[in-house]
């Protein structure tokens, strides 16, 4: 398991830092956002590793909310199309 202070291995220059993050999902069309989820985070290229129990509580979320439609708020968010 990848630990803070390592080499990011995805750039191999960075090194990974704990952080607490937001993350962006999509089901279908539906935008779900998921905050204050730890993370190591590389400090060079941002490059953000997730811990397999982290990825599994993730996963348990977007299916509960994708099946139950409740959220602790919702978020108005702009939509826009490149020209």
């Amino acid at each position: 398991m990848v630990k803070p202070r390592e080499r990011c291995y995805f750039c191999g220059h960075g090194t990974l830092e704990e952080h607490r993050v937001t993350v962006d999902l999509r089901r279908g069309d539906r935008l779900i956002v998921i905050k204050n989820v730890p993370a190591l985070v590389c400090d060079a290229c941002g490059e953000r590793q997730y811990s397999l129990e982290t990825s599994r509580e993730i996963d348990r979320i977007l299916e509960e909310v994708t099946r139950t439609g409740q959220a602790e708020e919702e978020l108005k968010v702009p939509v826009v199309s490149m020209r």
